[in-house]
């Protein structure tokens, strides 16, 4: 079979008038710049381990979008866990109890934790809510 990188690289004339956003390669970053040698716009994440834990975790940097911070995304080896922005509000939505563990990671990796460790995401629908 051949690797997605290759192909691109290969069909890289029939392919040029596409707007390629971002292509992820997590092998290695040898693929990545290729591409960008060859034109293409690549943004290569890399998933580093999340201390000495059994989770990863990859950095996304704030990209001057109104309201889009750099934040985190924390990997177990089944999918996403939570996203958190820096600033310690949650990504995406996120919610989660941060073990005493993951927040001195997250703490030692600059981002600001909550002070109960808990990522919390309310949505409301243009209701005002009274607390008494």
């Amino acid at each position: 079979m051949k690797k997605l990188s290759d192909y691109i690289v290969d069909n890289i004339e029939n392919i040029i008038d596409y707007d390629v956003d971002a292509i992820v390669f997590e092998e290695n970053g040898e693929e990545c710049q290729n591409l960008q040698k060859r034109g293409l716009i690549v943004e290569h994440n890399v998933y580093k381990p999340f201390g000495n834990t059994t989770l990863s975790y990859r950095i996304d940097k704030e990209d001057g979008s109104p309201g889009h911070q750099t934040h985190i995304h924390v990997y177990s080896k089944s999918g996403q866990l939570y996203a958190m922005n820096i600033d310690g509000t949650t990504h995406d939505g996120s919610k989660a109890q941060l073990s005493k563990k993951a927040q001195k990671i997250l703490l030692d990796l600059g981002f600001n934790v909550p002070k109960d460790g808990i990522l919390e995401w309310l949505k409301m629908d243009n209701r005002m809510l009274l607390l008494d």
